[in-house]
């Protein structure tokens, strides 16, 4: 019963794909931006893979510390939402 900002994350993640979109933001709120990223990295990845340059690994190195924030803002306010999430304990 210890709050953290991945609690019923894998959860949200299999409503995400049940597509029950609001039972998913009642389990983890950061669900959907965390497989938007992964999504974005992988496409990424794959682009620079398929096309022998490196402008999408220069792009993330670039605005590295962006990510960095903007990843720990959402962390903060999932935990933040968790704590009095009912569905989690």
């Amino acid at each position: 019963k210890i709050p953290c900002p991945s609690c019923g994350l894998t959860r949200a993640v299999l409503c995400i794909l049940k597509i029950k979109i609001v039972g998913s933001f009642k389990y983890n709120i950061i669900a959907i931006p965390v497989i938007l990223l992964i999504l974005f990295l992988l496409i990424g990845y794959l682009k620079d893979f398929l096309s022998k340059n490196q402008c999408f690994f220069l792009f993330l190195s670039k605005y590295r510390k962006f990510f960095i924030f903007s990843t720990s803002i959402l962390m903060l306010l999932s935990w933040i939402v968790n704590i009095n999430n009912p569905l989690l304990y």
